[in-house]
């Protein structure tokens, strides 16, 4: 899970598509749109249609597949509220999931195609300065965290750990890697603020707004967009 992350961080840089191309500002709006349609979806058709759709966005983007199993994860989570609709029907059911897995495969095309400081920067237009910055580091020291954990588990299976004869051993060792971890994630938070701040970094913004050209292509997608997602909801 922890290597799939990484390599969306990476696939959103290095990577070119139609959606890569698209500017920052009309993608997350066109994302509204289609997130307020799958809100909207009240049945298995218009659900169904809403999914194939990002589904076709992944394939003609030349996105990887296995993004789509990243969209997975919350339909797992979302089984207990889909059982909660079989009294309904188990079309009711389906959709719920199905709502859940565009939800999240949206947000997967979205940050694949997007690299994350031209989200947060897009973000630093309608929220405060210091709570975008803050989310901007947060997501910097979730990656570094990503590879110490990777380190950490490395380094105690190659000393035995998590085996069937060690159970109390592993067990003793996973506590103690616990705490090393949150220790060493404070550690890092510290030094990534000395860091800063040295550099001048005084809580006032450290993300640039770039300047919104919005272009006519722009304009006639989103409106496109909304006349597809209308339909579906519509005639669904």
């Amino acid at each position: 899970m922890s290597l799939k992350l990484a390599q969306v961080d990476y696939i959103a840089v290095s990577q070119r598509s139609f959606l890569h191309m698209w500017p920052t500002m009309p993608k997350l709006s066109g994302s509204m749109i289609l997130l307020v349609g799958i809100i909207a979806a009240s049945n298995l058709r218009q659900g169904a249609v809403l999914l194939c759709l990002l589904i076709g966005l992944l394939l003609s983007a030349r996105l990887p597949v296995w993004l789509f199993s990243l969209a997975l994860y919350p339909a797992f989570f979302s089984i207990p509220f889909a059982l909660a609709q079989l009294s309904t029907s188990c079309a009711a059911a389906i959709a719920v999931i199905c709502k859940a897995v565009s939800a999240a495969l949206l947000l997967a095309l979205l940050v694949a195609s997007t690299p994350y400081p031209q989200l947060f920067g897009a973000m630093a237009r309608a929220l405060p300065p210091l709570i975008t910055d803050a989310l901007f580091f947060a997501y910097r020291l979730f990656f570094i965290t990503l590879g110490s954990i990777q380190r950490l588990l490395l380094s105690l299976r190659q000393r035995g750990a998590f085996g069937r004869r060690n159970f109390v051993w592993s067990c003793r060792a996973a506590l103690h890697a616990l705490g090393y971890l949150m220790v060493n994630t404070l550690s890092i938070s510290q030094r990534l603020d000395q860091n800063y701040r040295l550099r001048g970094y005084g809580a006032k913004g450290c993300l640039t707004t770039e300047k919104v050209a919005w272009r006519a292509i722009d304009g006639v997608l989103l409106v496109a967009l909304v006349v597809l997602v209308g339909g579906v909801l519509w005639l669904g």
